[in-house]
């Protein structure tokens, strides 16, 4: 290079700068559900060879790092949970227009070469510098408005109107994105035909343990057999997995509350003698050591559902309702109920898998299909679908 010559932009001592990652989306520090954890591990597989950062909404204001040398920042909301009384979407819309005012000086001074945006991130299409590359992940029917999963179907005419206005406010945004990612070939093909959104389908990152091997080294061994329940709301079906339990009397069951649980199915499952009630946790691999079957009897078509692969990681056979994407995430490692408040059902099911050579068979489909799901296919499949779509290359 010769004296008056200078480096090209970005280049330092021959080397390409680290591209900046921002994500913007509900607090990692305290997941709310799937589409959190699964953003926390693409988050950490990206920092070793990009600079990543996090800007969040929770219900407590803090800055922590996540593995890796993720930095991120929480501001608080009033709206977490939304206020008794105030329809969803409107409670989203005011959270939504909350970050923005937060978000947008923040994309503005960083200038993240890749913003990767959940819900409730929702920014004008003039905040985003226009090199920056755009990925949304549409974990849920409900982002963004597209639509309304609610169960009842008269809460979902009520919730309409608030609806439509929600996605119109967010169309700008969706249209300026480079990437959709949808977490189903069920909710791909649901936010095309219900609200026009056209979605690459790349599944949840999940660490998915297909030899029950930890990384120290130690092996998984079960030391329960119990029909295990997450989600103590009405949503997740706890009323059918409460019938289910009073219907089985002689099993052990247990039941963990969830992020979103109800007192007063708490209550209900507490007083069952052979249901033990657990509150929430991180720690999944003790759960799936003291259990045997899993219950996912949910009433709202679940995008994807996660805790069949995680489950089915371990050996352990799941038994879902037939609803959304729980197809996807059972596979062969289980059976489907439809109806799912059809209790007869699930007891037969249940009632077989004491068939040593079916439970095996089950058994083994579970872990088969999950190790489909592997962390590092999943990250691949994201990050060659963006280099695909806009030339950008993301390092793992």
């Amino acid at each position: 290079m010769n004296g008056g010559d200078q480096a090209l932009p970005g280049l330092e001592h021959g080397q390409p700068r680290r591209l900046r990652v921002l994500f913007a989306g509900y607090s990692l520090a305290d997941p709310l559900g799937g589409g959190e954890l699964s953003a926390r591990a693409l988050l950490i597989a990206l920092a070793g060879q990009q600079d990543v950062r996090a800007l969040c909404v929770g219900r407590a204001a803090r800055t922590y790092q996540l593995d890796g040398g993720v930095l991120c920042e929480d501001f608080a909301t009033s709206l977490l949970p939304p206020p008794a009384g105030m329809p969803f979407h409107v409670a989203a819309m005011r959270v939504e227009r909350q970050f923005r005012e937060k978000l947008a000086p923040y994309v503005a001074q960083f200038v993240p070469d890749v913003l990767i945006l959940q819900q409730p991130a929702a920014l004008l299409p003039r905040d985003i510098p226009a090199a920056t590359t755009v990925a949304i992940f549409m974990h849920s029917l409900v982002c963004y408005g597209a639509g309304d999963p609610n169960p009842s179907a008269w809460k979902r005419a009520a919730s309409r109107v608030f609806r439509d206005v929600r996605l119109r406010r967010n169309r700008a945004l969706l249209h300026r994105a480079n990437m959709i990612v949808s977490n189903s070939r069920y909710l791909q093909q649901v936010l095309r035909a219900g609200a026009a959104i056209s979605s690459q389908v790349v599944a949840p990152f999940i660490e998915v343990n297909a030899t029950g091997i930890s990384s120290n080294g130690v092996a998984f061994n079960r030391t329960g057999d119990a029909i295990t329940f997450v989600g103590l709301d009405a949503w997740k079906g706890a009323r059918i997995a409460i019938r289910i339990a009073q219907a089985l009397p002689h099993r052990q069951f247990l039941f963990l509350d969830g992020p979103r649980a109800s007192d007063e199915l708490k209550a209900q499952a507490r007083r069952l003698p052979n249901v033990t009630c657990a509150g929430w946790t991180d720690d999944m691999r003790t759960v799936f050591a003291n259990t045997r079957i899993l219950l996912m009897p949910s009433v709202w078509a679940e995008p994807f559902g996660r805790l069949p692969v995680e489950a089915g990681a371990y050996g352990i056979p799941t038994l879902a309702s037939a609803r959304g994407g729980l197809a996807e995430s059972v596979g062969d490692g289980g059976a489907l109920i439809d109806p799912p408040d059809d209790i007869g059902q699930w007891t037969r099911q249940i009632v077989a898998l004491d068939d040593a050579v079916h439970y095996a068979a089950c058994s083994a489909a579970a872990r088969q299909h999950a190790s489909t799901f592997a962390l590092g296919a999943t990250l691949r499949q994201f990050v060659d679908g963006l280099e695909r779509e806009t030339g950008v290359t993301l390092l793992l």
